[in-house]
């Protein structure tokens, strides 16, 4: 609850740092652990709460011997976990979505630099040189349809080259600032998805 409390309490000056940054000709985008959507941060905490606390009850409903003894109790335990299951469900989904996103982006980084209009895109052992005005296509993926979905802060942009190329750009790799904008000249598109899973961890 602490650290919650003080990420909580220090957000506003994050957000303000994270736009000074931004001001700069040369724009860096980069993960680093702790700056997830503080929308995520919530939702990963309840839910995982919620699926641990399910799995300590059915686990000691399992080896306390006196469960077998006292009908009552047994069902009472047994319909607690029937009520906090959809928890389990959801959390599944969360979890499975910030360790994609957090896979994909953990050595990705992309630097756009305004003066020379030019942005490099790194991940992992590979790197990428292009002109900003060779980005053509940015398809922003959502998952706004149900606005208060846990997974709805979970978002991914796909950005094409002339010559093909596409790299995904996810949610987080940024606070609010997409990197969209240094690319003003691509055509736009906003696709909404009830999950936005990575293209590929779909199922």
């Amino acid at each position: 609850v602490v650290p919650l409390a003080l990420l909580l309490l220090a957000w506003p000056y994050l957000l303000f740092f994270e736009a000074k940054r931004l001001d700069t000709p040369i724009k860096k985008f980069a993960y680093q652990f702790g700056r997830e959507d503080i929308s995520m941060l919530p939702f990963l905490l309840l839910y995982n709460g919620a699926a641990a606390f399910t799995l300590f009850t059915a686990v000691n409903e399992i080896l306390t011997r006196e469960s077998t003894q006292n009908g009552p109790l047994t069902k009472l335990l047994f319909f607690s976990c029937l009520a906090v299951f959809p928890f389990l469900a959801i959390a599944f989904v969360v979890n499975r979505l910030q360790y994609s996103y957090w896979r994909h982006e953990r050595h990705a980084r992309l630097e756009i630099n305004g003066l020379l209009q030019q942005a490099t895109y790194t991940n992992q052992d590979q790197q990428l040189t292009f002109a900003t005005s060779e980005v053509i296509s940015i398809v922003q993926y959502s998952a706004r349809q149900y606005r208060r979905a846990p997974w709805n802060a979970y978002e991914y942009g796909v950005y094409t080259l002339q010559d093909g190329t596409e790299i995904i750009i996810t949610c987080l790799l940024y606070y609010s600032t997409s990197p969209a904008e240094s690319f003003p000249a691509a055509q736009r598109e906003t696709v909404q998805r009830r999950i936005c899973w990575l293209p590929d961890t779909r199922s």
